[in-house]
C-alpha cells in the first residue's frame, strides 16, 4: 500500500479518482539528463509511463500498471538504500569520469568507490599495513583519557561557570558573551576560528556548553542579569533542567570528548566538531526543530559533538584498503563512524564509565536507549559513502509527503539525520574567508594521507597528491555534484534555509571557478 499522504498516480478509470500529474513525482529531480542518477531516471521514467496522456499508458494492462506502481512506491519510499543499489544513486558523470576530482567523489561518496582502491596482497604490503595499523591504534589509545579535571560542583544550571571561564581575560569573556549568545549561535556566518582563539584552543568545550547548556550558559556568562531582549531565558533548549543534567557534569563530558579529538589533525579536530555542532544548531533553528521531539533534538546535537571523536586523520577508504585494526574491528562498514559512536558511548555506558561525566544519569532507561540509538544512527549517517542514496531517499520522501506530513510521520528522524550530514559537509556554503580556511585544512589532511601512501609505496588516493591536486577544481566538483544538490533538497524541507544559503553556494562556486581559470592561465 502507498504510505499515508502519498501522491502516487491512480487510474481514474479503475477507481474514479483523478490522476496526479507525473511532474509531482519529478519534484527535486535533476533536469539535466546527463547528470541523472539511475534512481532518478527510473522514478522519472515510471512516472512518464503512468501518465494517462502517454502512449505507453494505454498499451499496458491494468495489472502491468499496478506492477509499475509497486516499483514506483518502493523507489519513493526508501530510495533504494540497500548496499546493492548504492551505485545506482551516483551521478553518471561521476561514475564514468577519470578526472581526479571525480575519482575522489566516487571513492568517498559511494561504497563501490572504496572497492576500486583494493589491490592484490603482497608480503611487504602486509608488513607495512601491520606497522601502520599498530601505529594508528597506539596513537589513538594513548589519547583516550587526557581530560581528568576535577568538577566544580554547582547544581544551578543558570549560574554555573566552569574553571576554564575563570582563567580567561576580561576582554575574551566580554567577546564570548556576544558570540555565544543565542542569536549569534544561529548565524550561518558564525566564526568558529575566533571561538577557538578566544577560548585558548577549547572551541568544542564552550560551543557544547553554550548550545546544550542553553539558556543557563548565556545567563551564567551575563552574571545572571540576562534580559529577554539580550537572548534571555526564553531562548534556549533547556536540556539541563529537562533531562536533569548537572551543568558541571555536562562540562566534564564535553571536556573529556574534546580531549579525545586529535589536535594534530588539520581538519578532523575539535574545531571541526564545534563548527558542525553550531551549524547543526543553526539548521535546527531554521525549522529543523519541528522534525523531532526534545529528546531527539538533544540526541542530534550530542551526535554532532561526538561525530568525529578520535578520528586518526586517515579516511575510511584508507582504513579498508590497508586493513587497519579499525577496519577489521568494524568489518569495513562505516569504519570511522562506528568507532566514533562506540567510543563516545563506551565512555558513558561502558565498564569503566565515570559518574562525573554521565550526562544520561538523570534519564529513564527508555530515554537512555532512545538517545543512544538516535545518536548512533545520526553519526552513521555522516558516512560519505551513503551520501547519494541518502539524498535520493529524501527526494523520494518529499515526492510522497509534504514537509508538514514528514514532521509527524515515522520517517521524521531521517530528516534530522540528513541535517547533521549536511552540517558535516557545509564548509563550501560558508561565506567569506571561512570557505578557504576549511578547504586548505581539509586538503592538508588529504595531502598528509597521500604523503603516507607514497612513503609506504601504496597508490595515492584521489585529491591526496599535493603535487597534482587543484584546490579550485576539487571544490568545483564537490559543490556541483554533492553540496548544491543536497542543500537544494534540504531547502525543500526547510524553506527558510533556501533563501539564506543557496546564494552563498552560488557565490562560492563563482569564486572557485575564477580561481580555476586563474590557475589555468598561470599554467599556460
Amino acid at each position: 500500500m502507498a504510505p499515508s499522504g502519498s501522491v502516487l498516480p491512480q487510474d481514474s478509470k479503475s477507481n474514479g479518482s483523478a490522476a496526479h500529474p507525473p511532474s509531482i513525482l519529478r519534484v527535486g529531480m535533476c533536469n539535466d539528463a546527463s547528470k541523472d542518477t539511475d534512481w532518478e531516471a527510473g522514478v522519472s521514467g515510471i512516472a512518464s509511463i503512468l501518465d494517462q496522456n502517454s502512449d505507453a499508458y494505454n498499451v499496458l494492462t491494468e495489472e502491468q500498471r499496478e506492477s509499475l506502481r509497486s516499483v514506483q512506491r518502493i523507489l519513493l519510499m526508501d530510495g533504494g538504500k540497500e548496499d546493492v543499489g548504492d551505485w545506482a544513486h551516483v551521478p553518471r558523470n561521476i561514475r564514468e569520469s577519470k578526472e581526479p576530482s571525480m575519482r575522489y567523489l566516487r571513492q568517498v561518496f559511494s561504497n563501490r568507490g572504496i572497492l576500486e582502491g583494493l589491490r592484490k596482497e603482497d608480503r611487504k604490503g602486509k608488513l607495512r599495513r601491520a606497522v601502520l595499523a599498530n601505529s594508528i591504534v597506539r596513537n589513538f589509545m594513548d589519547g583516550l583519557d587526557k581530560a581528568k579535571l576535577s568538577a566544580m560542583v554547582d547544581e544551578d544550571s543558570n549560574g554555573y561557570l566552569p574553571r576554564e571561564w575563570s582563567i580567561l581575560k576580561e576582554e575574551a569573556k566580554e567577546r564570548l558573551k556576544v558570540i555565544l549568545s543565542w542569536d549569534n549561535l544561529c548565524r550561518w556566518d558564525f566564526n568558529v576560528f575566533e571561538l577557538e582563539e578566544l577560548t585558548g584552543g577549547q572551541p568544542l568545550l564552550f560551543m557544547g556548553w553554550a548550545i546544550l547548556g542553553s539558556p543557563g550558559a548565556q545567563i551564567a556568562m551575563a552574571g545572571g542579569n540576562l534580559t529577554q531582549e539580550e537572548g534571555g531565558p526564553t531562548k534556549g533548549y533547556g536540556f539541563c533542567d529537562m533531562f536533569k543534567i548537572p551543568p558541571n557534569v555536562l562540562f566534564n563530558f564535553i571536556r573529556s570528548i574534546e580531549g579525545d579529538y586529535v589536535k594534530e589533525n588539520p581538519y578532523h579536530n575539535a574545531i571541526h566538531a564545534a563548527d558542525v555542532t553550531q551549524t547543526a544548531h543553526a539548521i535546527l533553528e531554521m525549522g529543523g526543530v519541528h522534525y523531532g521531539a526534545d529528546l531527539e533534538i538533544f540526541s542530534l546535537l550530542l551526535a554532532a559533538i561526538i561525530h568525529d571523536v578520535g578520528h586518526p586523520g586517515y579516511n575510511n577508504a584508507f582504513q579498508v584498503n590497508e586493513k587497519t585494526s579499525l577496519a577489521l574491528i568494524y568489518n569495513d562498514k562505516s569504519v570511522l563512524e562506528n568507532m566514533h559512536a562506540s567510543h563516545a558511548f563506551t565512555k558513558l555506558m561502558g565498564e569503566d564509565a565515570k559518574p562525573d561525566i554521565d550526562i544520561l544519569a538523570g534519564m529513564t532507561d527508555r530515554q537512555k536507549h532512545t538517545v543512544r540509538q538516535f545518536a548512533i544512527e545520526a553519526v552513521l549517517h555522516t558516512d560519505m559513502t551513503t551520501h547519494f542514496s541518502t539524498v535520493d531517499a529524501l527526494k523520494g520522501l518529499l515526492a510522497t509527503k509534504s514537509p508538514e506530513e514528514i514532521q509527524t510521520s515515522d520517517r521524521a528522524a531521517e530528516a534530522l539525520w540528513y541535517m547533521l550530514h549536511l552540517a558535516d559537509i557545509s564548509n563550501p556554503t560558508k561565506p567569506g574567508k571561512m570557505k578557504e580556511l576549511w578547504t586548505d585544512r581539509c586538503l592538508e589532511e588529504f595531502f598528509r594521507q597521500g604523503d603516507k601512501e607514497k612513503k609506504l609505496g601504496f597508490p595515492v588516493s584521489p585529491l591526496c597528491d599535493r603535487e597534482t591536486t587543484s584546490r579550485a577544481e576539487a571544490q568545483i566538483g564537490f559543490i556541483q555534484y554533492v553540496v548544491k544538490p543536497s542543500f537544494e533538497v534540504l531547502g525543500r524541507l526547510l524553506p527558510e534555509l533556501e533563501g539564506k544559503i543557496m546564494p552563498a553556494i552560488d557565490s562560492n562556486m563563482e569564486f572557485w571557478r575564477t580561481e580555476a581559470s586563474d590557475e589555468k592561465e598561470k599554467e599556460a
